[in-house]
């Protein structure tokens, strides 16, 4: 069995997003109700309280005419993957908590 990620490369846009649909004169009720998506929800997602969807973004983009890198961001890796970031060495075992009791 196939098991696909859910997890996206990027993240979305909010303040992006909400001043692309503005600009376009689109309420969020309309937005909403154009591409299937509760106005609450999409509500959320542009004040950046909650991700959405690859299919969400894609729609949300579709419908306002941009790609949708123009409503995303690129998600970095974690801080212990950047370059120049300590780094944890897990070849050595964990120490023994029980040497003390030998």
């Amino acid at each position: 069995m196939l098991i696909r990620s859910t997890l996206s490369p990027v993240r979305p846009n909010g303040a992006a997003m909400k001043a692309i649909r503005e600009a376009r004169g689109i309420s969020l009720r309309q937005l909403a109700k154009e591409i299937g998506r509760d106005p609450g929800f999409l509500s959320r997602v542009e004040d950046d309280q909650q991700g959405a969807s690859d299919e969400t973004l894609r729609l949300y983009a579709t419908y306002l005419r941009v790609p949708t890198r123009a409503i995303t961001h690129k998600e970095t890796p974690r801080d212990q993957d950047r370059p120049g970031s300590p780094q944890r060495d897990d070849s050595d075992p964990a120490p023994d908590r029980d040497q003390g009791s030998r």
